[in-house]
């Protein structure tokens, strides 16, 4: 848009004219544009404007290249552009407006989103670990407590005591079919005692 608004004042060369138009596009605070500089066909610049503090060293060496160019031509860097100026009435090419953009305003959002993403990542996981240790307690500290219920019942001497869990096949499992074999033996031994005291031996 702003190459077709400088046709005017590139072919007759109102310096002023151009000057006041790159001005306003660089200044307008919806523009990305951090500097732009209007050249002739000989890659001369003939005005340019840059936010405070711009370098504008890569639009005048791109401007260099641009002697006998007649199409849009992008730095490697993505960030410059240079557009011709095209006569509407002979198509020729009357010079070139070159823009460079910052992408501290894309950086910036990039790290917004970034950290955004960190802290939603971060609660995800926090929430994911809360749930798990109450499915951990759930499951392993509470199944442990019955366990230990039935261990103190059998050292109290009720041998007679169902021991949970002997069908599962975990390690909670290995440990209630240990205590049901002791709770087993010893209930025998108790039972041989038992006899032996009958036959008074």
């Amino acid at each position: 848009i702003l190459a077709k608004q400088l046709v005017g004042p590139m072919r007759f060369a109102d310096n002023l004219a151009l000057g006041k138009a790159i001005k306003e596009v660089v200044d307008d605070p919806s523009n990305p544009s951090d500097s732009i500089m209007a050249v002739n066909t000989k890659g001369e610049a003939v005005a340019s404007y840059a936010a405070q503090g711009v370098d504008t060293s890569g639009l005048k060496a791109m401007a260099k290249t641009l002697v006998g160019q007649n199409s849009v031509v992008t730095s490697e860097d993505g960030l410059s552009i240079a557009t011709p100026i095209i006569s509407p009435s002979n198509g020729s090419v009357l010079g070139f407006v070159l823009s460079h953009w910052s992408d501290a305003k894309t950086n910036a959002e990039i790290a917004a989103n970034t950290r955004t993403g960190l802290i939603v990542a971060g609660l995800i996981l926090f929430v994911a670990m809360l749930i798990t240790s109450f499915v951990f307690r759930a499951m392993i500290a509470q199944r442990l407590g019955r366990i230990n219920s039935a261990m103190s019942a059998i050292a109290g001497g009720a041998l007679t005591t169902a021991v949970p869990y002997t069908g599962t096949k975990d390690e909670i499992g290995h440990i209630a079919k240990s205590l049901e074999a002791f709770r087993h033996s010893l209930e025998q031994a108790e039972a041989t005692n038992r006899v032996a005291l009958m036959r008074g031996t």
